[in-house]
């Protein structure tokens, strides 16, 4: 599994867009794992990083379908998890995925669903 934990920092569009590019090699050179998206301690980003997101997922997601088979959003925050749900409900994504509120939780519902040992 890739876990990418978010952090309380808000980063500047450039380093938002390194990041995405960091992310896309990571993905490239593991295909075939799951990913844990862990918003724990993260916090809402700004309008031009959400935009840059949504667009490069747009972008991104035959490459997305082709290399992780499910993806699981931690969100601890009851309104960030409405929020979340409200977006996946307006434009689902491509690929599976589950919301929880916990880290075991994610670990415990990737490998119920696709069978992954954790690396």
């Amino acid at each position: 599994m890739i876990h990418v934990k978010f952090e309380k920092f808000a980063p500047t569009l450039g380093e938002f867009r390194e990041y995405l590019s960091e992310f896309y090699e990571v993905i490239r050179q593991n295909p075939g794992r799951a990913h844990i998206m862990d918003g724990t301690n993260g916090i809402w980003l700004p309008s031009e990083i959400q935009i840059a997101q949504g667009d490069w997922i747009r972008e991104n997601q035959e490459f997305l379908l082709e290399h992780c088979p499910y993806t699981a959003f931690i969100v601890s925050n009851k309104l960030s998890k409405i929020v979340l749900m409200g977006i996946f409900m307006v434009q689902k994504p491509k690929v599976p995925y589950l919301v929880v509120q916990s880290l075991d939780n994610a670990i415990r519902g990737v490998r119920e669903r696709v069978g992954l040992l954790v690396n």
